[in-house]
């Protein structure tokens, strides 16, 4: 569920990206994770998005990018909602997962009066909300160092200025109902 909902957060975002052809080229990745990096003085955590391969793709400031944003899913809370008279498809729970969306930006494609809480304002109007779930932000961090090390840990600050950083907090909540419960999605590769 999480996945399909961010994916149709890019996809919106992505119509959106089409007024902004300064930022073409840009780079809209899915959920990431923190993935631990060995070596032989340090641990490092870095974000990445991992395939089902288990191959990683960095989804952190690349010169070539002008503009990438990457998604983590942060935690799960489960509620019990007022029940309702219905039959076989009843919201057993709701769910709400808290997310964590980071973007970041090189400021020498955008106009000069631009900032990151203009690029905010165009994430922030690609939330996607229907009938079956609610997305809405909760908060955004401009501070490119406590974002940085948010998503980094082990690793120095070591952003130039030219690239702007900020996260935005938000919430996906949905209904768990019985028939969903009943419907488990088949997790295996190739349907086996």
């Amino acid at each position: 569920m999480i996945v399909k909902l961010i994916n149709k957060i890019n996809d919106k975002l992505s119509k959106n990206m089409e007024f902004f052809p300064c930022l073409d080229g840009y780079k809209l990745y899915g959920l990431a994770e923190h993935v631990l990096l060995r070596d032989t003085d340090s641990d490092r955590w870095i974000p990445y998005v991992i395939d089902r391969n288990s191959e990683d793709s960095d989804v952190f400031v690349d010169d070539d990018i002008p503009f990438g944003m990457y998604h983590r899913l942060l935690s799960k809370n489960y509620a019990f909602p007022d029940r309702k008279s219905g039959f076989g498809d009843d919201t057993l729970q709701i769910v709400t997962a808290d997310m964590i969306l980071v973007c970041w930006a090189f400021r020498k494609y955008m106009h000069e009066e631009s900032t990151a809480e203009s690029l905010e304002r165009i994430i922030f109007t690609s939330l996607y909300t229907n009938s079956d779930h609610q997305i809405f932000a909760t908060n955004s961090n401009f501070d490119r160092k406590s974002v940085f090390n948010g998503e980094f840990s082990g690793v120095p600050f070591n952003l130039p200025e030219d690239v702007l950083l900020f996260s935005m907090r938000y919430k996906i909540i949905y209904p768990l109902t019985t028939q969903e419960c009943t419907l488990i999605e088949n997790i295996c590769k190739d349907g086996k």
